[in-house]
């Protein structure tokens, strides 16, 4: 069990504001709707926001949102003080942050047909052989 630090004037809540505020830049995050259906009447009967945060030890915590602000996290350190964590801090800021525009994506060169006709027509009968064998290996 990790243990409490405390520091003078400063409320634990505070220091996690802080912590969430140094670690934001290496935290992914990713927004997700759950929708929920009534088991009877297979009707809509609400939905919740949830945001997957991406902590950089490597850990992913499901931060609960209302109103598109956060109300629970599933960390052991919400989960135990029953109050708001780093977790739901950062997510807090990346919802409030402008968001940049994704980058444009990069198209990948493909090799025109007729470069891959000249490289199976430059194999050899041994080589041709040989991959039809190891294709063979492969699927069966």
């Amino acid at each position: 069990m990790s243990k409490t630090t405390t520091i003078p004037g400063k409320s634990p809540d505070q220091l996690r504001r802080e912590r969430a505020a140094a670690e934001f830049p290496a935290m992914r995050f990713q927004l997700a709707t759950v929708k929920f259906r009534d088991r009877e009447t297979g009707e809509p009967c609400g939905q919740i926001g949830i945001c997957y945060v991406f902590s950089p030890s490597g850990e992913m915590y499901t931060v609960t949102l209302k109103q598109n602000k956060p109300s629970g996290c599933s960390c052991p350190d919400a989960r135990r003080r029953g109050a708001r964590c780093k977790h739901s801090y950062a997510t807090e800021q990346f919802l409030t942050q402008p968001q940049a525009p994704a980058p444009a994506p990069t198209p990948t060169p493909r090799p025109a047909p007729i470069q891959r006709w000249a490289a199976r027509t430059l194999e050899t009968p041994e080589e041709r052989d040989a991959r039809i064998t190891k294709d063979r290996e492969l699927w069966d």
